[in-house]
């Protein structure tokens, strides 16, 4: 990529369709740049060829160029062979793409897991299984780098020894949510930051549902964990659908608001997220399909293990990331009442138990 094609992916106003012109011309951006009007009038017709001519006005295409190489930001467009191949084939996909750390590899599985940024401890604890599981077969996941669920399936994956890769509503040199620094540097060293916004774009609402299609199309699968009836994450299914992707929900309570989402896209026919073995039979079915080969890996994190002594261990192993009831608890365990309550708050205190609400605990490491 050149700084003419960069010039050219920003001229304002101009679809997708209209940029690829001057290819099925035969010629390059950097033509566009230097051509009279006339010429670009029989390519691009007489309004495209005056947004060509002022963009040439207003863009200072050295400056510009030198600035992106200073933020270490690369640019790709539809003309370049790195152009996601996943996107290329889709229609409505942006011309060009800005991203820091590297792209999603097409000889990898890509995962998009999005959902509620209020998740719930239960959908914490199960975004962080599913981008745990997935990193360990090294299945990319894709997310928004948002608070809750996206944020921490990320973190799993990362955690898991695999990539991911940050889909922004924003220019990718904008960390957003600020709350999240340390995994936006994180992703630029073991995945990616991308955005269709150029550098310096603050975040706006309307850029969102965009950035949605983005995850979408860059995902093999869409898993939602967690999602309200009318929310971002189910814009992401409804554009999965329509890409061709297959979309998975994880279950909820029908009490729960942030279950609403995943419940109704059940009832409509979405794949049902029932544990780990519902990723492994649709990584292998994936994988057979062309891309993978792998042994599923359902290891746990390697790097926790936690010292405990034998009567907490009894209460530990009664525990799980999905949040159970003391009632159930004490059921499974061989331990006085008081005993149990004791070893729970001595848990807690470790960090290694939480309570999700009152009188039902999980555990928070793995």
């Amino acid at each position: 990529m050149d700084k003419y094609t960069y010039w050219y992916g920003n001229i304002k106003g101009l679809e997708p369709k209209t940029r690829v012109k001057i290819k099925e011309a035969g010629l390059t951006p950097q033509d566009a740049y230097f051509m009279k009007f006339e010429e670009l009038r029989r390519i691009f017709g007489e309004v495209t060829t005056e947004k060509i001519i002022l963009a040439r006005k207003l863009w200072d295409v050295e400056a510009e160029w030198e600035t992106l190489q200073k933020k270490g930001i690369k640019y790709v467009t539809m003309f370049d062979p790195d152009y996601p191949d996943r996107m290329r084939k889709l229609p409505h996909m942006p011309f060009g793409l800005y991203y820091k750390g590297h792209l999603p590899g097409e000889d990898k599985l890509s995962a998009g897991v999005v959902g509620a940024r209020m998740s719930t401890p239960y959908g914490k604890a199960i975004a962080e299984e599913i981008g745990r599981i997935l990193g360990k077969n090294k299945v990319n996941v894709i997310s928004g780098l948002a608070k809750g669920v996206d944020g921490i399936a990320q973190r799993g994956a990362l955690e898991g020894g695999g990539e991911s890769f940050g889909v922004l509503g924003c220019g990718v040199d904008i960390c957003y949510p600020a709350s999240n620094i340390d995994l936006y540097m994180e992703l630029e060293e073991k995945g990616g930051i991308i955005s269709e916004q150029p550098p310096g774009m603050q975040p706006i609402a309307s850029f969102f549902p965009a950035r949605n299609r983005i995850i979408s199309a860059l995902s093999d699968i869409v898993i939602v964990v967690e999602a309200k009836e009318k929310s971002g994450s189910l814009i992401t299914a409804d554009m999965a659908l329509e890409q061709g992707r297959d979309v998975i929900a994880v279950p909820g309570r029908i009490t729960d608001k942030t279950s609403e989402g995943c419940n109704l896209l059940i009832a409509q026919g979405a794949e049902i997220y029932t544990g780990p073995e519902t990723l492994e039979r649709i990584i292998k079915e994936l994988s057979d399909s062309g891309r993978g080969g792998f042994v599923f890996d359902y290891g746990k994190s390697s790097s926790f293990s936690p010292e405990l002594s034998e009567k907490e261990a009894k209460v530990y192993e009664c525990l799980d990331i999905r949040p159970k009831r003391l009632e159930s608890i004490l059921e499974e365990c061989p331990l006085p009442f008081s005993e149990v309550m004791g070893i729970l708050m001595d848990l807690e205190i470790k960090g290694l138990v939480a309570e999700a609400t009152r009188n039902t605990y999980y555990v928070t490491s793995l």
